[in-house]
């Protein structure tokens, strides 16, 4: 049994149900926290500043997060399953750079409140439509230039976050005129311990496709068997991950977008 520790009501707790092995997370002022532990849970860690870290360091632990909800009903992913993300070249770069799979976090769409990295069974129109909508691309951008949370809490000029968007519309499109990949398409080894939603047992954000939610940096750039590349609406090519920054420097991409940079981490 833990030790009495003195809790700080702004942070979260993990908290571990031992026998059905459910993680959950919980702010420390919540009463919801003092009933999981007279009910024999385990307090894990009681320090968390957000509560996405506390679902991280659960799933890392390998805990069903069953005390995680949203409006959309999901269950939990226990079978290993193959795996898509479409994603913008930008963050394919960045997942190379950082060896983990962080998403955006949808900072920049308020209408999301699921702070999730998401996947699809498979590389379906409406999947490869996420990294391919340069709008899109420029949001995630823009926003990235801005405080944490700016969008959200409305605390930006939004002028000048139209005018950079437009800027970045443009700096995108002419530069995937060129290129001869404009996206890609990581298809992950069989993963489990994420969220599935779907409208079996519940809803989903896809149009209706089922989709798998992950904690931001829970899969890493070893979960991924194969990148696919992406032009026109289609997978056109294929490669290792070993192989994507060679790739990124060949189609001119690196030049125009990433800052030189040091050897990708081993995988």
């Amino acid at each position: 049994m833990m030790a009495y520790v003195e809790l700080d009501p702004e942070l979260y707790s993990a908290i571990l149900d031992e026998d059905f092995n459910y993680g959950y997370c919980v702010r420390n002022d919540d009463p919801a926290h003092a009933q999981h532990l007279w009910r024999g849970k385990k307090l894990l860690k009681h320090d968390f500043t957000d509560a996405m870290d506390a679902w991280l360091f659960l799933q890392e632990a390998g805990a069903a997060l069953d005390g995680y909800s949203d409006r959309l009903n999901p269950i939990w992913l226990s079978t290993p399953t193959v795996l898509y993300r479409s994603l913008s070249l930008h963050e394919l770069a960045e997942i190379t750079e950082t060896g983990v799979i962080r998403g955006s976090g949808n900072h920049w769409n308020f209408f999301e409140p699921r702070k999730l990295v998401f996947f699809s069974p498979q590389p379906t129109e409406a999947c490869l439509w996420q990294g391919i909508e340069v709008d899109r691309l420029a949001n995630v951008l823009a926003a990235k230039e801005l405080p944490v949370d700016a969008i959200r809490t409305g605390k930006y000029d939004q002028d000048a976050f139209v005018a950079r968007h437009r800027a970045l519309m443009k700096e995108l499109n002419e530069a995937f005129a060129e290129m001869t990949y404009t996206s890609a398409v990581i298809e992950t080894k069989p993963v489990s311990n994420g969220l599935h939603y779907s409208r079996e047992h519940g809803s989903t954000g896809m149009n209706g496709e089922d989709e798998f939610g992950f904690v931001p940096g829970f899969l890493k750039i070893s979960d991924i068997a194969t990148v696919h590349w992406v032009k026109d609406r289609e997978m056109v090519a294929s490669c290792s991950v070993d192989e994507v920054m060679d790739t990124l420097q060949e189609i001119g991409f690196a030049e125009r977008f990433l800052p030189p940079r040091a050897a990708s981490p081993s995988i």
